[in-house]
């Protein structure tokens, strides 16, 4: 049951909750008893929510008390609903910082492209500076912006070198170096294939 909390995997959860629920229905323990054990794998999932450095008090509110809530449940049945709600909330609360991780990790990724653009970045950088490996910040980085890093930089590359094209008075392997690209064929064959002309013919057409 842990292990699909782990995973986030609500349908797992609950086929695991009723197989609790089953060897608790054949018990002849007290209720006292089946309450502590439902209280037990509370307090557990939140030391696990805890291992995942998730603040669990930003998430609950200050009247989630469920030695107390516990009470309200007489039946088997009852607390076996209740379990699963808790931790479906446990999950939920997961997924939501998870996903400003994700939103944090892909901000700073933007910013460091954004000030470092004219370097030589690669993925394995900027995954060394986010404390996570490339494979796993390559994933998340197209599942944000639906581009893969490389075409992403690629792209931010081409604008800003139409932008000093049209504005500035630069030779093209110039502007080639200054944004990043100090290979220029590979310069000249990117900027083709973004934006349809050859860097010269842009320059002439501005």
């Amino acid at each position: 049951m842990f292990e699909a909390l782990k995973a986030m995997d609500k349908v797992k959860l609950e086929l695991e909750l009723e197989i609790i629920y089953n060897s608790y229905s054949c018990l002849c323990d007290s209720q006292i008893l089946i309450k502590n054990k439902c209280l037990k794998l509370i307090f557990i999932s939140i030391s696990i929510l805890e291992e995942f450095d998730i603040n669990i008090e930003k998430y609950l509110n200050r009247s989630y008390q469920p030695h107390i809530e516990i009470e309200k449940f007489d039946t088997i049945k009852s607390l076996k609903v209740w379990l699963f709600n808790n931790f479906e909330l446990f999950i939920d609360i997961m997924i939501k910082s998870k996903s400003r991780k994700y939103k944090k990790i892909i901000s700073y990724s933007l910013k460091f492209i954004k000030e470092n653009y004219n370097k030589n970045i690669t993925l394995e950088t900027i995954a060394q500076n986010a404390y996570i490996t490339p494979g796993y910040f390559s994933k998340l980085f197209k599942l944000e912006t639906k581009q893969n890093f490389t075409d992403y930089l690629n792209h931010y590359r081409i604008e800003k070198a139409k932008t000093m094209l049209k504005q500035m008075d630069l030779k093209i392997y110039e502007v080639s170096d200054n944004v990043g690209y100090h290979d220029y064929k590979y310069f000249s064959y990117n900027f083709k294939k973004i934006t349809g002309y050859s860097p010269q013919d842009y320059k002439n057409s501005v």
